[in-house]
């Protein structure tokens, strides 16, 4: 019988210490590395949290900014109504009558149109100056003047005599400077008009203020065509509303006022 031939025999214990090695260096690497990352991590987390309480502080700051600039809004908005409570208007007065010193002008010009002898002393007026519009052309509307009278006191006698004697003269043209219905909407001058053309009255200045508050921070007043073209689309929809409801009260106040767009 022929004997098996036996196969060869590998011995790979000479090489298990190399690979031992080699493993190990790799695996120090590894840790190395792994070391490395957890302190980047640790330093990026510090700074993350750093940030975090930064943010907390800002965002803190800014609600007591906005608190103070909320208050301080309501001071302005209350010292310029404040400030505007001495303010006339004066309407009528042809353009250039004031010359270059207006403060003076009206200072001399409500003494005589309402009777000197209503004023015991000189009257003091802080200021005053056109509309700031552009100047009108040579016959149209005069701009108006508009004056702060020194001590509301004399300001509102100023306007009660005004309520008494009516509009004053100046050049054959009347001056009005009663500013109840523009504030208001509604004054004792309204009186004497029907029912119905008191409720137009006091919608159009109800449309002119809300243009006024609008575009109060723009370059040019609000123009006459301006306030036409709100004017009939209010009075549009308050004459619909008048026939949906049946109301025939509504319908002839305001039947009248669109027939008169319609004409023009």
């Amino acid at each position: 019988m022929r004997k098996r031939e036996s196969k060869p025999q590998i011995h790979c214990h000479a090489a298990l210490p190399r690979q031992a090695e080699r493993f190990e260096q790799t695996l120090s690497a590894v840790r190395s590395e792994v070391k490395e990352f957890k302190e980047t991590l640790g330093s990026l987390t510090e700074a993350v949290s750093a940030h975090d309480a930064r943010l907390d502080s800002l965002e803190s700051a800014l609600k007591k900014m906005e608190g103070v600039n909320t208050a301080l809004q309501q001071k302005i908005e209350d010292l310029e109504g404040r400030s505007r409570r001495n303010n006339i208007r004066i309407i009528g007065v042809p353009e250039g009558a004031e010359g270059k010193r207006p403060t003076d002008f009206v200072a001399e010009l409500l003494p005589k149109l309402l009777g000197e002898e209503n004023f015991n002393l000189p009257l003091v007026v802080d200021r005053a100056h056109r509309s700031l519009q552009p100047r009108p052309a040579d016959g149209a509307r005069p701009r108006p003047i508009i004056a702060r009278i020194h001590l509301f006191q004399v300001k509102e006698k100023i306007m009660q005599l005004r309520r008494l004697h009516g509009p004053p003269q100046f050049r054959s043209n009347k001056l009005n400077f009663d500013p109840i219905t523009v504030i208001c909407g509604y004054s004792t001058s309204l009186d004497p008009l029907p029912y119905r053309l008191q409720q137009v009255v006091m919608a159009g200045m109800v449309v002119a203020k809300k243009l006024i508050l609008l575009e109060w921070k723009m370059p040019n007043a609000p123009s006459f065509k301006r306030w036409l073209s709100e004017m009939l689309i209010f009075a549009s929809v308050e004459h619909l509303r008048s026939l949906g409801q049946g109301a025939q009260d509504l319908n002839k106040t305001w039947k009248p006022l669109l027939d008169y767009f319609k004409g023009q």
